[in-house]
C-alpha cells in the first residue's frame, strides 16, 4: 500500500488515547536511570519521542521472543505424567515508536520462526501485534542501518510509519493492520499536500549524510568469509578480546539462540521453559559425550560473524544477520563489533 496522511503532533495524545482503550500499547519510555526501554504504557504522558531518536539498549524483540518464557507444565502422577500446555499470549498489541532497524529485526525473526517448524509462541505473540515505527531523523553515533539496507526509514515491513516534520508526521500505511489504525481515527489524520512530499523527501536525503560511524562494506567482508579466505590471526586476535559474556547476542536484536530447561515448581511439577542463550558461551556447543566444537573463544568469535555474514547464511536467512542497529558497538566490553570486525577483514 502507499496511502499516507498527515497527522499533527498536537492530536498524536488523542490517537494513542485511543489505542490504549483497543490495545495493549508498548512504547519507548525512560527509567529513572535515564535509560530507554520498551515498556506498556497506560497514558500517553509515558511515552518518551523526544529522545533525540536514542534506541532502546534492549531490543523490541523480547516482547515476541521473551528471555524467559513457559512453553508448558508438566505433572507427575504415580508413573505418568500430564502435559498442560501454556497458554498462548492473544491480546492484541500496539507497538509505538519502534525503529527502522529493529523492524527490519523482528522480518529477519519471522523468517526463522517460520522456516520448517513454525514456532506457535512466537507467531501468536507477532499475529496480534501492529508496528508503528518512528523514522530515524537524527541516527546516533553508533548507528550504520544505512549500510544493512534496514533504515533509517523503510519502504515496507512496517504497519504504519511515522517521519517526522517538526510539528506533524508524514504517516505511511504499510498494511491492512495499518489501514485500521487510520480508518478508526479519521478526525485526527489529515490528507497530505505537495509540500508535505517534498519535504519528507528532503528529510530522508539528508539523514543519509548524518551518519557518523565508519561505515561497514558488507561485500567484501561477505565474499571473504564465504571463500574462507580470513587470516586466522583475525579471530585469535578478536578471541583474546572476548569476554565471552554474552551481551553482543542478549542486545543483537537478529539473535535467536535459546536453550530449554526444566525447571522443578513443587515435588510433582515442573515448568519446560524457554530462555535467551548466546553462541559466545563455552558450553553453547558442548555435546552430550562431552566434546566441544567450538571450545576456544576464537572459534566461536568466527562462527558469530559467520552465521551473520557468510553467504550461504545469507542464501539461507534471505538477508545477512545484521540491521546495523549499533548495540554491539555500546555493549562490548572488549570493543569487538560489526563495523570494527568488517573493517579488520575488510583491509585484512
Amino acid at each position: 500500500m502507499s496511502h499516507v496522511k498527515i497527522l499533527l503532533k498536537k492530536d498524536i495524545n488523542a490517537l494513542i488515547e485511543k489505542c490504549l482503550k483497543e490495545a495493549k500499547v508498548i512504547a519507548p519510555i525512560k527509567t529513572t536511570y535515564g535509560d530507554i526501554i520498551f515498556s506498556p504504557v497506560t497514558s500517553p504522558s509515558e511515552i518518551v519521542l523526544d529522545h533525540g531518536f536514542e534506541n532502546s539498549i534492549i531490543p523490541p524483540k523480547e516482547l515476541f521472543l521473551p528471555q524467559e518464557e513457559t512453553l508448558f507444565t508438566y505433572r507427575r502422577y504415580e508413573n505418568n505424567y500430564k502435559l498442560e500446555p501454556s497458554i498462548l499470549d492473544e491480546q492484541r498489541r500496539i507497538i509505538f515508536g519502534i525503529r527502522s532497524c529493529d523492524i527490519s529485526a523482528i522480518l529477519f525473526l519471522d523468517r526463522f520462526f517460520t522456516s520448517h517448524i513454525e514456532d506457535i509462541y512466537y507467531l501468536k505473540k507477532r499475529e496480534n501485534t501492529t508496528l508503528i515505527s518512528l523514522g530515524c531523523n537524527e541516527p546516533q553515533d553508533t548507528c550504520f542501518c544505512i549500510c544493512a539496507d534496514c533504515g533509517p526509514f523503510l519502504t515496507y515491513g512496517f504497519d504504519l510509519q511515522f517521519i517526522d516534520l517538526e510539528d506533524r508526521y508524514f504517516v505511511e500505511i504499510g498494511t491492512p493492520k495499518g489501514e485500521k489504525i487510520i480508518k478508526n481515527n479519521k478526525n485526527l489524520f489529515k490528507d497530505v499536500s505537495v509540500e508535505d512530499v517534498k519535504i519528507k523527501q528532503e528529510i530522508v536525503e539528508s539523514t543519509k549524510n548524518k551518519f557518523k560511524t565508519a561505515r561497514a562494506y558488507f561485500s567484501k567482508t561477505i565474499r571473504k568469509l564465504a571463500e574462507e579466505e580470513v587470516d586466522k590471526n583475525i579471530w585469535e586476535e578478536l578471541g583474546q578480546r572476548c569476554f565471552s559474556c554474552g551481551g553482543c547476542s542478549y542486545v543483537c536484536p537478529t539473535c535467536s539462540c535459546f536453550d530449554v530447561m526444566d525447571l522443578l515448581r513443587s515435588t510433582d511439577e515442573y515448568n519446560r521453559i524457554r530462555t535467551w542463550d548466546s553462541c559466545m558461551f563455552a558450553g553453547f556447543t558442548k555435546e552430550a559425550s562431552g566434546h566441544n566444537p567450538r571450545l576456544e573463544k576464537m572459534d566461536r568469535v568466527y562462527r558469530r560473524y559467520y552465521h551473520k555474514l557468510s553467504y550461504q547464511y545469507i542464501e539461507k536467512n534471505e538477508a545477512h544477520g545484521c540491521v546495523g542497529c549499533g548495540r554491539c558497538i555500546m555493549t562490548c566490553l572488549g570493543h569487538i563489533n560489526m563495523p570494527m570486525v568488517v573493517e579488520r577483514i575488510r583491509r585484512s
